[in-house]
């Protein structure tokens, strides 16, 4: 074309009257060049940005799997690429692709290089036949705080099998899953930080804490007195109960507390001595009546006049001194009677502890989920009686709180005589706690667990509303997770309604959906970005 071109411009050479027609196509060459490249390299410059785009999106799928090998990241973008460029654009050529994993780096840090060739179309005239382009992406999980709570249901039906494992055993290899997964991509501990609260009709908080400023230490609540005839004028020491459990055999306080008085039961106030309501309430359970169908028996009752009411057997407190609680009823009886065995774990940027806490769990008791929530806000909050977590304003610190059960607030509401339920962080169902609400026509459930129902969603919302520095509510991300296939539809419809939104409430029928579920919560609060 180009041979044919010069012929007749030669030609016009002897023809004056086509100087004119001669310029023009002289300069008609140069312009066809110019329009040739721009073709070209447009081209090139989208092929270029559309592999951008496949390697970013590679980069951040492999940065979110931090336990990858070098071959599966490599292999995981190749996959991104063939599905995002290869097949989109057949006329260019993926000439290499390479992955870089920097784990040791804090944040760790993937790198991939990607270059692709085009054949031209016009610059073959000028002997380029091919153009080529390199790209690189690097990702770095953001450098977001994290505090994280693990509020993990420990009550006796997650001994039931869920699948291929028992509800335990998949709450363990969950939590696992997920303490691992945010630390892999924190190694140093930096910017994570964990806590849990293992619950069941209350929460062990530690028997480290008898003597805490926030303790009811002088037995002068009204929770003291409640459901014993603990005085503070005849309380022996510190807490009044903690004393009485001290003076039986075989036994005493395993570090359960009783959930505040309200309103401070759903609400994140700091314990004041200034106000007894804040403060909290050892659990001891009493001994219940020997005649009779309770539950909780574990000390002869002793001799008491004609007349007495079993009320007034159960609140005496004269058959505690030198009780002897038998070793053999172990967690089936006694003061500890519906305690968590595991207690809490504060806060912290040790993996090894959180593991060692997750594997401990044990699987007992009862079912007051308010109570298992309350701590997990406690353990997140910037007030006290911990006082661990970050001012909500701090907004570079990601706060979660995860919660797991497999069931519904349960506490045998009309059982165990005139108690009307089990012991439990609010008493019993015949207590000022939980026979606030009466039960609406067509309810079918008891008293008891209606008003922890009421408590549970009041308790949801009050979370849910915590503000940012900008007043925005949302400060604390609520992921709730039903779990196995025993929770009716009432305690799912209870979850959904705690759940930030649809997207952080799961039903995982078992435990192997359980792991799934958490490996996916773990790799949404990493939060990558693109660093360069």
């Amino acid at each position: 074309m180009l041979r044919s071109i010069l012929g007749k411009l030669l030609g016009f050479k002897t023809d004056t009257r086509g100087i004119v027609l001669y310029l023009v196509a002289l300069l008609m060459v140069p312009f066809v060049l110019l329009l040739g490249v721009a073709v070209d390299v447009g081209q090139l410059l989208i092929v270029k940005n559309q592999l951008q785009s496949a390697i970013d999106a590679a980069a951040l799928d492999i940065g979110a799997n931090p336990s990858w090998t070098q071959a599966q990241a490599q292999t995981q973008a190749q996959n991104y690429v063939n599905a995002n460029f290869s097949t989109q654009y057949s006329s260019a050529t993926l000439t290499s692709l390479s992955v870089t994993e920097n784990n040791t780096a804090s944040p760790p840090i993937v790198s991939i290089t990607a270059t692709a060739t085009i054949n031209t179309v016009f610059l073959p005239i000028v002997g380029t036949s091919t153009l080529s382009t390199t790209v690189s992406t690097q990702v770095t999980i953001a450098q977001n705080y994290l505090e994280v709570v693990l509020v993990l249901d420990n009550t006796g039906s997650m001994a039931d099998m869920y699948g291929s494992m028992t509800g335990i055993q998949g709450l363990q290899t969950a939590a696992t899953t997920l303490v691992n997964t945010l630390f892999a991509n924190d190694p140093t501990g930096k910017y994570v930080k964990i806590g849990i609260v293992p619950f069941t009709a209350a929460v062990n908080i530690g028997t480290q804490y008898a003597n805490a400023s926030w303790m009811d230490s002088a037995g002068a609540g009204t929770m003291t007195q409640e459901n014993l005839n603990v005085s503070k004028d005849t309380a022996k020491g510190v807490g009044g109960l903690i004393s009485l459990a001290g003076e039986l055999k075989n036994a005493s306080w395993g570090g359960c507390v009783r959930q505040r008085a309200e309103p401070y039961d759903i609400e994140d106030v700091s314990p004041t001595a200034s106000n007894l309501n804040t403060l909290f309430t050892p659990y001891v359970a009493p001994d219940e009546p020997d005649n009779g169908n309770f539950i909780n028996s574990y000390l002869p009752d002793g001799s008491f006049p004609k007349g007495t009411t079993q009320a007034q057997i159960q609140a005496d407190v004269t058959k505690y001194q030198g009780g002897n609680v038998s070793s053999s009823q172990s967690l089936k009886q006694g003061p500890n009677f519906t305690c968590a065995v595991q207690p809490i774990i504060r806060l912290t940027n040790d993996q090894t502890a959180l593991l060692n806490e997750i594997n401990a769990m044990t699987p007992y008791g009862a079912t007051v989920i308010p109570a298992g929530l309350m701590w997990g806000w406690h353990l997140l909050s910037p007030n006290g009686p911990f006082a661990d977590g970050v001012p909500y304003t701090n907004t570079s610190t990601i706060k979660a709180i995860i919660l797991v059960t497999d069931g519904y607030n349960d506490v045998n509401g009309g059982t165990n005589g005139f108690n009307k339920s089990v012991y439990n962080a609010y008493g019993y169902g015949s207590g000022p706690h939980l026979n606030i609400l009466s039960v609406p026509n067509g309810t079918s459930e008891a008293q008891p667990e209606y008003n922890l129902d009421q408590k549970q969603i009041n308790l949801c919302n009050n979370i849910k509303a915590v503000t940012d520095a900008s007043g925005n509510p949302g400060r604390i991300l609520l992921y709730m997770i039903g779990f196995g296939n025993a929770v009716n539809d009432q305690g799912l419809q209870l979850l959904q309604q705690c759940a930030t939104n649809s997207s952080t409430y799961f039903y995982n029928p078992t435990g192997d959906e359980l792991i799934t579920t958490f490996q996916n919560i773990a790799i949404g609060l990493s939060k990558l970005r693109i660093s360069q």
